[in-house]
């Protein structure tokens, strides 16, 4: 998926499906099914840092970040006991803290791909409903909500099938995988608190 949004979260986001087996301009195609669909999803306030002082970790829950090195998915939890099993079965490894979620406030979906072996996280309800509804993703809950002064980077790497979306709140991460190694910079995906 490309998703193109400004540092802002102001306007309109756009974003295209990129296929399993292929994509060429705003053409999806995947098992000899073709689609050809941009689709626009509106802005909300959960892509907006907040400037409100009671966004403190007092309000947060910590979200752990791991990486699975066979399909190259970063995956995030806030669930102890969720990381806790992936990293003992060996799906991957723990890299610690990404950051602090709120509690309460704009949700984040957290979306599985069977046939890809990948998880996918939006704030956008419409994107939700249309992975779902049109590309056979599973619709796993709120996954935690978006909140606090703290941007998350979305990036798309187009030449991975599983593991294209990463999300980080290092500026530098995100510029080095942009700079070195081609992902693709697709705006702020929500808010964290630290």
């Amino acid at each position: 998926m490309v998703f193109i949004s400004n540092d802002h979260c102001q306007g309109r986001y756009k974003w295209n499906h990129h296929g399993v087996e292929g994509w060429n301009g705003n053409h999806y195609s995947v098992g000899g099914i073709s689609v050809t669909k941009d689709i626009v999803v509106e802005a909300s306030t959960a892509n907006q840092p907040a400037t409100d002082p009671t966004t403190s970790l007092a309000n947060a829950i910590a979200m752990h970040r791991l990486y699975n090195q066979n399909n190259h998915e970063h995956f995030y939890t806030s669930n102890i006991n969720e990381r806790d099993t992936l990293v003992r079965t060996g799906w991957g490894i723990y890299e610690g803290i990404g950051w602090y979620a709120l509690t309460s406030g704009a949700p984040v979906y957290r979306l599985y791909n069977k046939s890809l072996k990948d998880h996918h996280y939006t704030t956008s309800e419409n994107e939700k409903n249309t992975l779902v509804s049109e590309y056979g993703w599973t619709d796993e809950g709120v996954a935690w909500y978006s909140g606090g002064s703290k941007p998350l980077y979305r990036l798309f790497n187009p030449r991975l099938k599983s593991g294209s979306h990463h999300y980080t709140t290092s500026e530098n991460e995100k510029n080095m995988l942009v700079d070195q190694h081609g992902w693709k910079y697709e705006g702020i995906a929500w808010c964290g608190v630290k």
